[in-house]
């Protein structure tokens, strides 16, 4: 008899072979898994690096270090045996994937291996899209996000485990989240659904995306808008593919340039306007590497990193209320119109009624004034030393909060306790100048 509109040409194979084949194809996978799981090892350095790479575009953006602790002894060596079974499964996917292939691809029919095929295809690339897009944009910016809602008083110190556990359900989930186009195209080809009634469900679809949104985002607003927005889009992308017709092309473009007009008008808002200003006096200042010189003044942005050559001396101005002097050799990060990190150096912060306080975080610690003049330093990345002459400054580390007024020093490195220093000064007074005198 014959085989139908199309020959068949699937193989006969009884229900032993069968299983003897998917056994011998799970050894395969299995094999490529460790295979593949040894050469992630060798390269588990690398491939932390890699990992944390969000978390560290996240943190130096708002000024913070970028270091990741571990709580307990093993809480590093398992951080790291889960990073490699992510690199094992990426590098062993294309292996897995043809012997799955190789063991459903005799029982269909053409036809029906060049469906599966290109659902395959689409699949595979879009869970890369959704990877790329959370690894590059929505992973750090909602790490960024969520430390500023912590406010300026909590200092952040993040675990190895916890973070390698929460980036890899962000990635994971957006994965999955960017086969919205594939599903919708599907269901419109296979008339399952029609335009219309894509249409007509639209208050549905933006319903669903938030709840979906709420369910792989943090309980916060702003990245679960974003996520939302995201699927709306991608299910938008997914009906002009299926039928690509000026009517889905307009509709796909009145949703997608809204949110791309938005998006633009926010980064330009936070990324490109100068939210300080700065004079170098003398000498040359490094900005962003690239030079500036005495008298010439230029605009800064967020996240630029400035840096005095050994004869330089600037003046940076944040709007009317504060300003920041730094002498040669010293190093600072703006991090938005009132927060900056000293990363190095002296500088003297020169504040008057600035509402909100004036933020400068060194070290362990973080100073915020409101009015006041006191003079910043950093010896070295862990430490910075607060000497107030005139008003009062308050330094936060750890959660304690001390209040250090005019003619005050105080101290704070990591590690240790909150150290006073004016009573040390008082003390040596009357010893250091015949010491001096006698050397």
């Amino acid at each position: 008899m014959p085989d139908g509109p199309e020959k068949s040409d699937r193989a006969i194979m009884s229900l032993e072979g069968h299983l003897l084949e998917l056994r011998w194809r799970l050894v395969v996978c299995l094999i490529a898994l460790a295979a593949a799981f040894g050469l992630s090892w060798l390269f588990r350095h690398w491939l932390m690096d890699a990992l944390k790479w969000p978390h560290v575009r996240a943190m130096a953006s708002l000024g913070f270090e970028t270091a990741l602790y571990a709580k307990t002894y093993p809480e590093g060596f398992v951080a790291q045996l889960k990073a490699c079974a992510l690199g094992a499964l990426v590098l062993a996917a294309p292996m897995i994937i043809y012997q799955v292939w190789a063991f459903v691809a005799p029982g269909l029919f053409p036809n029906e291996r060049r469906k599966v095929f290109s659902l395959g295809a689409a699949c595979a690339a879009c869970f890369f899209g959704g990877i790329s897009f959370g690894y590059f944009f929505f992973v750090p910016m909602a790490f960024r996000y969520l430390i500023v809602l912590s406010g300026p008083s909590v200092r952040p110190m993040l675990m190895i485990g916890s973070y390698i556990s929460t980036f890899f359900f962000f990635i994971f989930a957006l994965g999955l989240a960017f086969q919205t186009p594939v599903v919708i195209y599907f269901l419109l080809r296979w008339n399952v659904l029609t335009l219309e009634g894509l249409r007509r469900g639209r208050k549905g679809i933006i319903l669903g995306a938030f709840i979906v949104g709420a369910f792989i985002t943090p309980p916060d607003p702003m990245t679960q808008v974003i996520m939302a927005t995201t699927l709306i889009i991608l299910c938008d992308l997914g009906a002009l593919v299926a039928f690509p017709n000026w009517r889905t092309l307009a509709a796909f473009m009145r949703f997608t340039g809204v949110v791309v007009l938005v998006g633009a008008a926010l980064v330009a808002w936070f990324g490109l306007r100068p939210v300080a200003h700065v004079t170098v006096l003398e000498g040359t200042l490094q900005v962003q590497g690239r030079a500036v010189s005495a008298g010439e003044p230029a605009p800064i942005r967020r996240g630029a990193l400035c840096r005095a050559g050994a004869d330089c001396a600037a003046r940076f101005t944040f709007g009317r209320k504060a300003r920041v002097y730094l002498n040669g050799g010293a190093s600072l990060q703006i991090i938005g119109p009132g927060a900056i990190r000293l990363r190095r150096g002296k500088a003297l912060l020169d504040v008057s009624g600035q509402r909100g306080g004036f933020t400068v975080r060194g070290g362990p610690g973080i100073v915020v004034a409101k009015t006041a003049r006191a003079q910043l330093e950093a010896p070295d990345p862990d430490s910075i030393v607060i000497t107030v002459l005139e008003g009062e400054v308050q330094a936060k580390r750890a959660g304690e909060a001390q209040r250090v007024h005019a003619g005050q020093t105080l101290a704070l490195r990591r590690g240790g306790h909150v150290v006073d220093t004016s009573g040390i000064a008082k003390e040596w007074k009357g010893i250091l100048p015949r010491s001096r005198g006698a050397e």
